[in-house]
């Protein structure tokens, strides 16, 4: 009997001991989230541009590596000239030459003018004459277009970076031949930084675009930013859990973009986001981390 009872009372205080233990979990070791804010983590993107040439030709200058960054405007790949700057004199010459001719028709035209009104010469040794002109005008117009093309030929042999930013992918290295569309680098715009997450369509009535959110970076210490939805994906995605207690469908997904509202580039592609969002009914708390960006 007496190895009863203390089995019995081992029992009840090994019991007491675990819902004292749940409870205490509950309050402190994982507390239940926070209803006044949608929780969602996702992954840091930027605006990607791909740098490509407007011409053909073989790599003479590209002294940049992956990680460098760049400035608008600033010349990243220098293509061989040596061809162009050739065809270019030679465009200029042939421009020169056409408008020799052009100035030797204009005097036969003239000529003939005074002599066919004292009818020295035939109509058709004038309209002859006034052909030649228009033929001559023709061929200096054409001068200019061929030179005006070889001097824009002549100036893409410079690529210039289209925006600031830093550049993660060399695609070709110098003495390769690169062709027209053909990616030399790419660089991405970290000036204009999202974050993308997908939240569950259940929370979507509290989400609409313009509405400020709070991003999370976890780095060490935590870098928080103040953030702005950009845009609401317009189509469900991929599915997060059953809802079978009410017979629904799959709970589908939907992308959020946020745009991160930082004061220099801390935030770059790839790396992990902790985004929170108000419901209409509470309000996110704004942390005062020295690195965000205020609105």
């Amino acid at each position: 009997m007496m190895k009863f009872f203390r089995r019995l009372l081992i029992l009840t205080v090994i019991t007491g001991a675990a819902v004292g233990f749940y409870f205490y979990g509950e309050k402190r070791l994982w507390p239940p989230p926070d209803l006044k804010t949608i929780d969602v983590v996702g992954i840091i993107e930027a605006p990607e541009v791909n740098i490509t040439s407007r011409i053909s030709g073989r790599i003479a200058e590209l002294g940049l590596v992956e990680g460098d960054s760049v400035k608008r405007g600033q010349v990243v790949c220098r293509i061989e000239d040596v061809d162009l700057r050739n065809q270019l004199e030679r465009a200029k010459a042939d421009l020169e030459r056409a408008r020799v001719d052009l100035a030797d028709a204009e005097r036969t035209e003239k000529r003939d003018r005074h002599l066919i009104e004292q009818a020295v010469i035939s109509q058709k040794e004038y309209d002859d004459a006034v052909t030649k002109v228009g033929q001559a005008r023709a061929g200096v117009a054409s001068a200019i277009a061929n030179l005006r093309f070889y001097t824009d030929q002549l100036t893409d042999t410079r690529i210039v970076a289209p925006v600031d930013g830093v550049i993660v992918n060399k695609a070709l290295e110098v003495g390769e031949w690169v062709t027209p569309g053909t990616t030399i680098l790419t660089v991405d715009d970290l000036s204009y930084v999202w974050a993308r997450v997908d939240v569950q369509e259940t929370d979507l009535p509290s989400l609409s675009v313009g509405q400020p959110a709070i991003v999370t970076l976890p780095t060490h210490p935590p870098s928080v930013f103040s953030g702005r939805i950009m845009a609401i994906g317009q189509e469900g995605e991929f599915a997060t859990e059953h809802d079978v207690r009410r017979g629904r469908q799959d709970i589908r997904t939907f992308y959020i973009k946020v745009r991160v509202l930082q004061p220099e580039g801390v935030a770059k592609p790839g790396m992990t986001a902790e985004v929170a969002f108000a419901r209409h009914d509470g309000t996110a708390a704004v942390s005062s981390n020295p690195h965000r960006s205020p609105e």
